[in-house]
């Protein structure tokens, strides 16, 4: 006795390569502790105090100043340019060079990052306020000051380091440059050959490639229970391909099939979208040719099997006879009445809509095709329709 597999589900409606937190930090602190020799004087208030000699310690600031700090330093030191001609790093620029992307403004870097909620701020998030100004954070403590890195201008025209009030960003909005996330609209389920396949698509919502695991567990998150898992790079702002996880022999019952987004490079995915359940009805029935037929008359398996919108149903008489095809619910009554009269000897195929008499869809359910053969007997085969 051989066995049919079906299922029935609905979703909920609801290289290792790149950059990490503590790279951005270490190159905002390049920038906040430079020192170089100053060989010009230039000491209009509020533009900056430069004395001939000494050492200074900051970033000179000019809207609109891309430089890398060897940049800047040669323009100083090597080619002695005047404080106001050195150019320097403003703020936009100067996230640019943490996040070691290409060269963004306020208006644009979120076009490459991940809103996020300000409980979410994590070291190397930024606070940013399209058109005006951009910080980098370094630490958000439980309770007080945050600590952020900003390019400044005005008297102070460097890149600082402090710790500085939340009422000063009061409206700015944080963003991540780090973020994976699945989609319950981009995950689906099916089976064939008593395999459960889950296919689905992680989206990169961040400007750096990311690479992570995605796990297929089924009721609880353990390692008893993972059942397949695949690693994944997805570039920024891009779909990975199609993942397919299998479960082959999935035990009958309800099951709540768990995918998740594991091993994220330096762990940097919004965990509210790292998961997506999915509820399955698993049910395994037997296939029977009850009360049988003699050979040479079969009533093949229907295909596909479930079905979503069609399905067909085929049989085999050894000789001409007088048939009746119909399709049953559990409960015994007829649903839909397929074919019945004199038939040639053969292969026969005949498809179901899955429809009943009325031409109404019929519901998701389990269903019985049923063959009877004048004078020989019947045969059964049970089927899935999945909408």
């Amino acid at each position: 006795m051989g066995f049919l597999w079906m299922l029935t589900l609905s979703l909920l409606s609801s290289p290792a390569w790149g950059i990490t937190r503590e790279a951005i930090l270490d190159t905002a602190r390049v920038y906040a502790e430079l020192e170089w020799t100053c060989y010009n004087t230039f000491t209009s208030v509020g533009k900056g105090n430069f004395y001939a000699g000494q050492k200074y310690i900051g970033e000179a600031y000019k809207f609109g100043g891309n430089d890398h700090w060897s940049t800047f330093l040669y323009k100083v030191e090597v080619l002695k340019l005047q404080p106001r001609e050195q150019t320097g790093i403003d703020c936009s620029a100067f996230v640019s060079r943490c996040w070691q992307v290409d060269r963004h403004v306020t208006s644009t870097l979120p076009n490459i990052s991940h809103l996020i909620s300000q409980v979410k701020l994590k070291p190397g998030d930024i606070l940013n306020k399209p058109n005006s100004h951009v910080v980098l954070v370094d630490s958000v403590p439980p309770v007080g000051p945050v600590v952020v890195f900003e390019s400044v201008g005005g008297t102070i025209a460097r890149v600082v380091h402090r710790a500085t009030s939340w009422s000063r960003y009061q409206w700015y909005k944080p963003y991540t440059l780090f973020n994976v996330a699945l989609k319950p609209e981009k995950v689906s389920v099916s089976d064939s050959a008593g395999v459960v396949r889950v296919r689905a698509y992680v989206w990169n919502d961040g400007g750096k490639p990311m690479s992570c695991r995605v796990v297929l567990y089924a009721d609880t998150v353990s390692a008893d229970e993972r059942i397949a898992s695949i690693p994944v790079t997805i570039y920024p702002r891009l779909w990975s391909e199609e993942l397919l996880l299998e479960w082959p022999g999935a035990p009958s019952g309800e099951h709540i099939l768990i995918l998740r987004l594991e091993e994220v490079s330096s762990d940097e995915s919004d965990t509210t979208d790292n998961e997506v359940r999915i509820p399955a009805l698993v049910t395994w029935v037997a296939e029977a040719n009850e009360p049988g037929l003699p050979g040479g008359y079969s009533l093949f398996s229907p295909y596909p099997n479930p079905f979503n919108s069609s399905v067909v149903l085929r049989f085999h008489l050894p000789e001409a006879t007088r048939v009746r095809l119909d399709i049953y619910n559990p409960q015994g009554r007829t649903v839909r009445s397929i074919t019945q009269g004199y038939l040639q000897a053969g292969e026969h195929r005949f498809l179901w809509d899955g429809r009943d008499e009325e031409g109404r869809k019929a519901a998701s359910g389990i269903y019985l095709c049923r063959l009877d053969v004048q004078g020989k007997g019947s045969a059964v085969r049970r089927m899935a329709l999945v909408r």
